[in-house]
């Protein structure tokens, strides 16, 4: 499970945000955006982005099974985020054992003048 947020009835002038905890299996937003991307079916991109702190990182691969997004992968013995595709949704570190998976807050949503 890990918090998205979505629009909601994206029509007639005015538009309904839901916070919800989703799941990969029946999530019906998160199901779309994998299937449409962000250009057919966009999601609003979090606060935060995942990074790695490299000198503690184990490989384990924890954090690239945890990742809803699959924004995580290993390549020639490095952990790599693709920036692209990462939500922030913190699974990542959730599932890191090593203390390496972080976010950082890149941004601040104004939601009394957010529009998509």
């Amino acid at each position: 499970m890990f918090q998205m947020v979505f629009v909601h009835l994206p029509a007639r002038g005015f538009e309904e945000y839901v916070i919800c905890n989703c799941c990969t299996d029946g999530c019906s937003p998160y199901l779309a955006n994998r299937f449409f991307g962000q250009d057919g079916f966009s999601l609003i991109k979090g606060e935060y982005l995942a990074w790695v702190d490299q000198n503690i990182c184990k490989r384990c691969g924890e954090c690239v099974k945890a990742c809803p997004w699959k924004a995580r992968r290993i390549e020639d013995d490095k952990l790599n985020v693709e920036v692209e595709t990462c939500f922030g949704c913190g699974l990542c570190k959730i599932a890191c054992p090593t203390g390496a998976a972080q976010l950082k807050r890149i941004k601040t949503l104004n939601w009394a003048t957010f529009n998509t």
